[in-house]
């Protein structure tokens, strides 16, 4: 297992909710989250005091997993799943999850939402990007009756009329939350994969981090495995971004004891920062008379100049989801890093994706047996 850095980071409890998405625009943060009853909006000039929660027309109870962001030109994006019950007696497919669609030119008024991906099939975790030509992109996972997901694209100018979905990560195995993005001249995107084994109970639920990068969004050839969670354990529920000289990457992993908030962060794609926790769980459940493991677990990172924002849901208190703000500064990132092997459809490559020869290290983690209640 990677040790984790000792850094100083700023927490902040926010308010109930869970699926934050966090932007800025101007002087001004906006948050997009679910609530009770739909999918909400507020906003905030200090990240502590926050406007009231509107609601977004048109959303409601059960609709989760919003994604959302502010175009070059100011306007409010937001995807999300839409949840509705087909069979209500069915164990295994009796609900539907389709992809929604809707925008505001202010936050305050909003176009009826609309299917943007659906299908008899789930369609879920939504992504969005706009690449430096302000064309959009949603990427999102699809769910096989067999159990399978694989990772979609679509693409849109006008964000209302959306090209056929193409599979960039096929369903031959279980993958999720797939987050695409621009980074030095390649396409990049980070996911989550499921690594254990259903018939082994000590494995039944691993999960890790994965990256990949080719020349289109369609080409992600080259593939490379971030960490590897030992048994007992997962690592997913991850958001990545990029700024001029870094890609960082926000996840969860159980790998301590609890879910727990972690971010690394890479000048190439290969050499990747000793992770940082950000979230203090552990810590807290440690004090308690009577101690429990709880959720910690989607989240969306945000980058400013000299620091990084993660927004994340925890259920640290029993009665309800609760968001929070763990907040780094970019000089608390640690200079010692860990080494990932790309591997492509033809061989195994030891070179950057940005030219460089590296010397490749491979991820290992010691043994730890330990149950995580959930």
């Amino acid at each position: 297992m990677l040790k984790t850095a000792a850094v100083l980071v700023t927490l902040i409890y926010l308010f109930n909710g869970g699926y934050p998405v966090l932007e800025k625009f101007n002087d001004t943060y906006w948050m997009v989250f679910k609530g009770d009853d739909g999918i909400y909006i507020t906003s905030s000039k200090d990240l502590k005091s926050w406007s009231a929660p509107v609601k977004i027309p048109g959303t409601k109870q059960g609709d989760y997993h919003p994604w959302f962001i502010i175009d070059r030109n100011g306007v409010f994006r937001v995807v999300y799943v839409k949840h509705e019950i087909i069979n209500p007696e069915s164990i295994k497919y009796g609900f539907d999850y389709d992809i929604y669609a809707t925008y505001s030119y202010d936050g305050v008024n909003w176009v009826e939402p609309y299917p943007v991906a659906e299908s008899e099939k789930i369609d879920w975790y939504p992504h969005l990007y706009q690449d430096k030509s302000g064309k959009f992109w949603l990427t999102y996972s699809v769910a096989e009756e067999n159990g399978s997901t694989g990772i979609y694209v679509r693409e849109s100018r006008d964000f209302i009329t959306w090209s056929e979905a193409k599979v960039v990560i096929p369903p031959d195995g279980e993958y999720i939350f797939g987050k695409l993005f621009e980074f030095k001249g390649k396409w990049w995107m980070n996911y989550a994969k499921f690594t254990g084994d259903k018939d082994n109970l000590t494995l039944l639920n691993n999960h890790d981090i994965f990256i990949a990068y080719g020349d289109s969004p369609y080409e992600l050839k080259n593939h490379a495995r971030i960490t590897s969670t030992p048994p007992l354990n997962f690592t997913l529920y991850n958001d990545a971004k990029a700024d001029d000289e870094r890609i960082w990457i926000a996840y969860t992993s159980t790998v301590e004891g609890n879910e727990e908030v972690y971010l690394i962060s890479s000048r190439d794609g290969v050499n990747w920062t000793k992770p940082v926790k950000l979230s203090r769980n552990v810590e807290y459940i440690s004090q308690l008379e009577e101690p429990f493991n709880f959720k910690c677990d989607q989240k969306s990172v945000l980058i400013e100049k000299d620091r990084v924002i993660v927004a994340y849901q925890s259920a640290i208190f029993r009665e309800n989801r609760s968001i929070w703000l763990a907040i780094v500064n970019k000089s608390e990132i640690p200079a010692e890093t860990f080494s990932v092997k790309y591997w492509n459809d033809e061989k195994t490559s030891k070179e950057s994706p940005l030219g460089v020869e590296v010397l490749i290290l491979s991820i290992t983690s010691a043994a730890m047996l330990r149950k995580i209640l959930k």
